[in-house]
């Protein structure tokens, strides 16, 4: 995406979804795949339990004349990449866009979007 400088620090994203790269705004959000502990409190111990999380990356689109927004209803099966400007690529497989996407009519007609899958890997260049 760019040439990656040792202080440079994350701040821009190229989403595609199998091998399409999306018109986004500045809100690419990645919540990675895993465990999430939750703590269990006794009188006089601790514990913990865990409960996997799919991944979970949610994107805004801009809409320009011509864009269908209905392709992405029910979309599943597609591989999701999350390229960033500091090299880093997350891969999901098998994704799916769980959300219904509305159409916001302000600041370019947003269209949020929210692509889930269990398998997300990451890629360091």
């Amino acid at each position: 995406m760019a040439n990656v400088c040792g202080d440079r620090v994350l701040g821009k994203a190229r989403v595609t979804v199998d091998g399409e790269v999306l018109r986004t705004e500045k809100s690419v959000s990645l919540t990675l795949a895993g465990d999430e502990i939750k703590e269990v409190e006794g009188d006089y111990e601790t514990g913990f339990t865990a409960e996997f999380k799919a991944a979970e990356l949610t994107c805004k689109l801009m809409v320009k004349p011509g864009d269908s927004v209905a392709r992405f209803v029910g979309m599943c099966g597609v591989t999701v990449v999350a390229e960033f400007d500091t090299g880093q690529r997350f891969i999901l497989s098998e994704a799916r866009q769980n959300s219904r996407p509305k159409i916001t009519g302000k600041d370019g007609g947003q269209v949020e979007l929210k692509f889930t899958a269990t398998k997300c890997e990451e890629i360091i260049a």
